[in-house]
Formats: structure tokens, C-alpha cells, sequence
């Protein structure tokens, strides 16, 4: 009997080494090299039995309630808007004629115009420069709607964008920072110290400053660029055109860092029309721009249908037609609304 249970107890200890060897052996199977547990799911993602690691979903930032989404218009005369408005009503009829005269409630815009021509001569702005009082989001900013360009019968980008945001984002506010002027290029009014740049700088710091007076916190979605079409003209001008392009946005997203996304400022840049000169050189150099980093685009639009042709009489092909200038906008503002979803 004794011999009996000595027997059965040595049987026990084996039991009980074996299933701790065994647990052994699973728990080094499950741990990694840090000895952390794999908690990956295996989860069937074709239908047919295969097992894929599940995809976490990535977290995204905090949403800040007091963020105003700041949106920069800059370039030459296709920024500023040389395109007349009274076509639309004739294309659209009086609805949608109303609809971009009343504007959105969500969508502003500060801004600064000049045709060609001397410098300062004939522009028009509704920006207070010399108010000797803090001026407030309100005073600074109005609704987006026709004839903010540097004469009252035109129209820029700006109204296709607001109707793209207004539409799309009714409960969002967005406003929109336009500084431009025709006949210009970058080393005679955009590199740093030029009178276009530094005329962006004085409107802009004005315009963070009372939002930021008002307690917001300014981001800036992007820097859309409408311009080349001077650069186009001459073969210097073009031959040097990527390095004075990439010194426009390198310049500003320096000067401007402390409102930048978390990836850096988008520079969202659109192609001149076919009616240039050397047209295909500077789109190219666009194209190859947007493609050396991930926070700069470019859309072509000869590609995307705009015209200069087709109106007024006669015709003025340095400028988009109007159902051309509302696409210009919309597309600035869809492809903002890519690189920094609101």
C-alpha cells in the first residue's frame, strides 16, 4: 500500500512538471523579444478562410474648438481676379447669380488687390492698414462675394472656394487671406522683400493678430498659388522659375511655422493655360514641385477643362473665363480640404 502511494505521488510530480514545461513552451511562443504579449487579432479579411493582423484605426488630433482655419490666396492676375461676374448670371441664371452675390456666413475674406502698373496705383483692399485701434475678426474680415478684386466688376477664386466650403462644410469657418497682383513675377514682386510678399506678410499678420485678439487659435490650411504666367513670358524668367518657386514656399512656411498643420503649411499650386509662351516648362516645374514632398500639390488646369477663351467680347485670353475662375476656386479649396480635412 505504501508502495502504492509512493508510486502515485511520483506520478503526480511528473504530471506537474510536464504541464509546467508545457506552459513554458506556449507563454515563449506568445511573447516577443521584449517578453511584452502579442495581442494582435487574426481576422479573415478576403471571405475565403486567409488571416490577416488586424489595422488599427489611426487616432486622430484632438479637435480644438477655437481653431480658425486660415486659408492663403497669392499669385498674379488669375489670383486676383480679372475675370468679369455679369457672364454668370447669363450661363446660370438669377439663383445661383444671388447665391455667390450673398455669400456664406461661414466663409470670409481679407484681401489686397492691384492690377499691373505701378506699384500701389489703383488698388483695392477692404483691410484697415492704418486703423490706430486693434481691429477685431469682424472688421477685418468680410463675406466672400463678387467684385474683391482690384476692380468691382471682377471676380477671383475666392467665390468658387467659398461655395465649395460653404457648401460642403456649412458649420465650419474658414477665412481667406487673398494678396495679389497682375503682371508680376516672383523675383519682381514675390521673393523675399519683394512688395507682393511683403504686402502678404503686413495683411496676414494683421489678420492672425485679430483672430487671435478674438481668442482663436489660427491654423493655416494652405498657401494656394495662382501664378507664372509673367515667368512664362520670358526664357530666364522660366529657366529659373523652379528655384525661385521653391524659395516662394520655402519662405513662407518659415516665416509662418508657429500656424502650421502638423505636417507643415500645404502648398496647393495650379497651372497656368496654354496661352503662354513657355507654358509647358512652368507647368512642369509645378508638377515636379508637388512631387517632392507630401504637403505640395498641383493640379493642372488645361487638364481640368478651365477655358480663356470664350468670353467676354472680345475676348481676353490672359484670364480664365467665369465659369472657369468659380472652378479655379473650387479646386484650391478641394484640394485644401485633402491635405488638412476640416
Amino acid at each position: 500500500m505504501r508502495n502504492y502511494i509512493k508510486a502515485e505521488g511520483i506520478r503526480t510530480r511528473v504530471i506537474s512538471v510536464l504541464l509546467l514545461v508545457l506552459l513554458t513552451m506556449c507563454l515563449c511562443v506568445s511573447c516577443g523579444k521584449g517578453g511584452s504579449m502579442d495581442l494582435t487579432v487574426e481576422v479573415s479579411t478576403d471571405g475565403a478562410g486567409s488571416d490577416t493582423p488586424a489595422t488599427p484605426e489611426p487616432t486622430p488630433e484632438p479637435e480644438d474648438p477655437m481653431r480658425a482655419r486660415v486659408i492663403v490666396i497669392a499669385g498674379q492676375s488669375n489670383a486676383v481676379g480679372a475675370t468679369q461676374y455679369s457672364p454668370i448670371r447669363k450661363n446660370h441664371g438669377d439663383d445661383v447669380y444671388k447665391k455667390y452675390r450673398k455669400g456664406y456666413e461661414n466663409v470670409k475674406i481679407a484681401f489686397y488687390c492691384e492690377p499691373g502698373g505701378a506699384d500701389g496705383a489703383n488698388s483695392n483692399t477692404n483691410v484697415k492698414y492704418k486703423s490706430k485701434t486693434e481691429l477685431t475678426t469682424d472688421e477685418i474680415f468680410d463675406k466672400v462675394t463678387f467684385g474683391q478684386s482690384w476692380h468691382t466688376t471682377f471676380f477671383g477664386p475666392e467665390v468658387g472656394m467659398a461655395d465649395y466650403l460653404g457648401t460642403n462644410y456649412p458649420d465650419t469657418s474658414f477665412y481667406i487671406v487673398k494678396v495679389a497682383k497682375g503682371d508680376v513675377s516672383i523675383p519682381s514682386h514675390w521673393q523675399p522683400g519683394g512688395a507682393c510678399y511683403e504686402k502678404l506678410k503686413e495683411t496676414l499678420d494683421l489678420c492672425l493678430k485679430a483672430l487671435e485678439s478674438d481668442g482663436y487659435h489660427p491654423q493655416i490650411m494652405s498657401f494656394c498659388w495662382m501664378q507664372g504666367e509673367n515667368d512664362a513670358s520670358n526664357d530666364d524668367l522660366t529657366a529659373a522659375y523652379a528655384d525661385n518657386l521653391a524659395g516662394v514656399a520655402e519662405q513662407f512656411r518659415k516665416d509662418y511655422a508657429a500656424y502650421a498643420p502638423s505636417k507643415g503649411i500645404p502648398f496647393v499650386d495650379a497651372g497656368i493655360s496654354s496661352y503662354w509662351k513657355n507654358y509647358e516648362q512652368i507647368n512642369a516645374i509645378k508638377k515636379s514641385f508637388s512631387e517632392s514632398s507630401d504637403i505640395n500639390y498641383y493640379f493642372d488646369t488645361m487638364a481640368e477643362g478651365l477655358t480663356y477663351d470664350q468670353e467676354p467680347t472680345p475676348v481676353d485670353p490672359y484670364h480664365f473665363d467665369s465659369d472657369s475662375m468659380l472652378k479655379l476656386g473650387s479646386l484650391f479649396a478641394e484640394y485644401t480640404v485633402k491635405a488638412v480635412n476640416p
